[in-house]
C-alpha cells in the first residue's frame, strides 16, 4: 500500500554521523543478551531486555539526538507538544533472517 502524503508532513535530516557509530558500539556489546524471537519475522530483539533500550546510559546521546530532530520537526511546523519516547528497541537480522510484512510489531 502506497501513501501520499503532502511534503509538510515530512522532515528530512540525519543523526549525529559520531554519536550513531558510538550507539552502534554498544549495541555491538550486549547483542549476544538479545533473545530470538519470531512473530511475522524471524529476529533477535533488544525488547526481551528492556520495552526502551533508549534508556540505557550508553545510548544517552542517540536519545538526545533523536528528540532534537523531533523538537525541530515540531518547530517548523509550529505545532508543539510535551512528548517522550515510551518504547524503544533494536532488532537484528541474521543471515537467513525475514520479515514477512511491512512492519514487525512487538
Amino acid at each position: 500500500m502506497l501513501y501520499n502524503f503532502p511534503n509538510e508532513n515530512f522532515y528530512k535530516s540525519v543523526l549525529n554521523e559520531n554519536v550513531t557509530k558510538t550507539s552502534y558500539q554498544f549495541i555491538e556489546t550486549i547483542m549476544d543478551q538479545f533473545k530470538h524471537r519470531t512473530w511475522d519475522c524471524d529476529i533477535r530483539t533488544s525488547y526481551s531486555l528492556t520495552n526502551n533500550i533508549l534508556n540505557y546510559p550508553e545510548l544517552h546521546s542517540l536519545k538526545m539526538n533523536v528528540i532534537g530532530h523531533v523538537n525541530n520537526f515540531m518547530q517548523l511546523r509550529n505545532n508543539l507538544f510535551n512528548g517522550y519516547i515510551d518504547n524503544s528497541w533494536v532488532n537484528v537480522y541474521e543471515k537467513k533472517f525475514y520479515q514477512n510484512k511491512t512492519y514487525c510489531y512487538l
